[in-house]
């Protein structure tokens, strides 16, 4: 399983969840920097430390793009693999709580 996270201007609750999500058997992290800038590249770096594949836009596209930039990555190295989609730091686009979010790529 693909777990896919688009982030903007993270902190440390995204190496954090990597950290986490690298202790499930079988599933491999994608995280979409969506243009967070030089200061947040830091946590992108831990982010890969951790075990994350980190893909980078080089501005702010929005989630959408982020999310299409993450699903067009998997299809391409992955194409049979589940997707799971995981949003953070504050729903990663500034809402209150992380909130999971999984759908499977259409087949």
């Amino acid at each position: 399983m693909i777990i896919l996270i688009p982030s903007f201007q993270p902190d440390q609750r995204l190496v954090d969840l990597v950290m986490d999500l690298a202790g499930v058997p079988g599933a491999r992290v994608v995280v979409v920097d969506d243009g967070s800038g030089p200061d947040f590249r830091s946590w992108f770096d831990g982010a890969s430390i951790a075990g994350a594949e980190v893909l980078t836009h080089p501005d702010n596209r929005g989630k959408g793009a982020a999310l299409q930039t993450g699903f067009a990555h998997v299809r391409r190295m992955w194409p049979a693999e589940p997707v799971a989609v995981s949003y953070t730091h504050l729903d990663v686009y500034k809402r209150q709580r992380p909130t999971p979010l999984c759908s499977r790529w259409p087949t």
